[in-house]
């Protein structure tokens, strides 16, 4: 596993999303809802449509395909279809990357016997910020800001951004960011809220020993 590979290509993610712009909402946008609005027939993803405080998430369709799944959010057609949370953004950036670096057929394995899901319910969501954290920040961790006053659970609150490096970050709905243009904004830097994404462990076997 090349850990810098990975992280590059996260990050490549992360640009294309911060430069195409697809219609991420936080929350207070779309009237509270998050919300993913998809074509009737021709997507990979079941759609939801719920309150932020219900939304449970969305899943790949059954019998399609998860690295179909995770690259249609990257097809130029469809900019402005989609909306996310400020996470699940930085969940998408992360598995576009490990599909890139693992191929569609290493990548499907992984999902081979567990649902694709981008969701809410933090009980199930398999990667989670560490607090108090003692790790440097390198360019594809996860971060955290938050707006002082605001309501613990309002999705102001909290803001999850991935790390670009050189002082730059990827919002979803603000693009390529620095600290300054988030502060501006009333965001302060959390520093004790990381999120280091994990490398594909050894369960996932070689190509040769997956492909038919």
């Amino acid at each position: 596993m090349n850990l810098v590979s990975l992280r590059a290509l996260q990050i490549a993610a992360a640009r294309y999303l911060a430069v195409n712009k697809p219609a991420f909402a936080d929350g207070q946008k779309d009237g509270g809802k998050i919300v993913i609005a998809l074509p009737a027939t021709d997507s990979s993803w079941q759609p939801e449509e719920r309150p932020r405080d219900e939304w449970k998430g969305i899943e790949v369709r059954r019998g399609k395909k998860p690295s179909d799944a995770v690259r249609e959010f990257f097809e130029i057609n469809r900019t402005g279809e989609f909306a996310l949370d400020c996470y699940n953004a930085q969940l998408l950036a992360y598995l576009k990357g490990r599909l890139d670096y693992l191929g569609d057929v290493r990548f499907n394995f992984e999902y081979a016997t567990a649902t694709l899901k981008l969701t809410a319910d933090r009980s199930i969501i398999p990667y989670t910020y560490a607090v108090n954290q003692t790790f440097e920040m390198l360019p594809g961790d996860g971060v955290s800001f938050k707006k002082p006053g605001a309501p613990v659970n309002s999705p102001d609150a909290n803001y999850n951004l991935l790390y670009l490096g050189r002082g730059r970050y990827y919002g979803h709905d603000g693009g390529d960011m620095s600290a300054a243009d988030l502060e501006k904004k009333g965001y302060k830097f959390d520093a004790k809220a990381l999120l280091r994404w994990p490398v594909p462990d050894g369960n996932v076997p070689p190509l040769w020993q997956i492909r038919p």
